[in-house]
């Protein structure tokens, strides 16, 4: 038992490790795209802010204001997006960090139950020769 908690330990250590260096190559790829939607929202917020500033107009009024709010709102939709993606990065690496403290409990406890054993063992042996020894 104590060698299948040390490999499941090494397991799940080493697919921790790989969905860290994993995490790395997808943050280094996403960051910028992150960046760019950030900026877009901004833009679109903006722009859909300058486009319903003309609602003041009479009879025509409706129109911009109509076009300015979904503007505004495909910014805020991209907005959401970014922080959904930021929120799962952070969630990853959460999940990635734990798997490799647990691989390394396992491998610890595993490692630890395996000289436990080898004490009681060796302390039985000292007890039976003791034990012959009166005799």
């Amino acid at each position: 038992m104590t060698h299948v908690v040390t490999v499941m330990g090494i397991l799940v250590l080493l697919i921790g490790i790989v969905g860290l260096i994993g995490w790395l190559d997808v943050y280094s790829r996403v960051s910028g795209t992150i960046n760019s939607i950030k900026s877009i929202s901004e833009v679109t917020s903006s722009v859909g802010g300058a486009v319903s500033w003309w609602s003041w107009i009479p009879f025509v009024g409706k129109i911009p204001s109509t076009i300015g709010s979904g503007i505004s709102a495909v910014g805020n939709a991209l907005a959401t997006l970014a922080l959904s993606i930021q929120l799962f990065l952070i969630y990853n690496l959460v999940q990635n960090v734990a798997l490799i403290f647990i691989g390394i409990a396992l491998i610890d406890i595993g490692m630890g139950h395996q000289k436990l054993k080898s004490v009681v063992r060796d302390t039985r042996e000292y007890l039976r020769q003791e034990r012959e020894k009166k005799k």
